[in-house]
């Protein structure tokens, strides 16, 4: 039996394909750079100096292909999502939610990853989305030791 289905079906399904296949190829190609460097030690250096040097190249290409990937994930997932946007503009009799509120924390967390570099993990976990706002009902956030802290680039 030979099952077929519609154009948008298979495309989203091509792209959320790239979401799951983009952090597996990402680890793999930094872990097999990580490896074959010289001087390289994956206790101390991160993943990112792997950009610099003659085979530099490889790991910008890794970031932008897998980059590309996770926004097709994006893509595929939010133009086809159907719980998604249901959550947020209301689910069983609950009032819909503030998406401006919901997309600004999301701005915001990722603004104090880039200006806060000895934030090492945030976690809030459940976040509610209101009429009005969202509130974050738990939170927990990891410090780097300072002898551990990423300074931030300055170019």
């Amino acid at each position: 039996m030979t099952v077929t289905c519609a154009p948008a079906t298979r495309t989203t399904k091509s792209l959320l394909g790239y979401g799951v296949i983009a952090g597996p190829l990402y680890v793999s190609v930094s872990l097999a750079q990580a490896l074959t460097r010289p001087g390289f030690d994956l206790a101390r250096h991160p993943w990112s100096l792997l950009a610099n040097g003659d085979l530099g190249w490889v790991q910008v290409a890794n970031f932008l292909v897998t980059g590309l990937m996770t926004i097709a994930f994006g893509v595929g997932l939010g133009s086809h999502s159907r719980w998604a946007g249901r959550l947020v503009a209301g689910f069983r009799g609950a009032p819909p939610s503030d998406a401006a509120a919901l997309a600004d924390i999301v701005h915001r967390l990722s603004r104090l990853g880039v200006d806060l570099p000895s934030v090492a993990e945030l976690d809030l976990n459940p976040v509610l989305g209101l009429s009005e706002g969202c509130v974050a009902v738990d939170a927990r956030v990891r410090i780097r030791r300072p002898d551990a802290a990423i300074r931030a680039k300055t170019w």
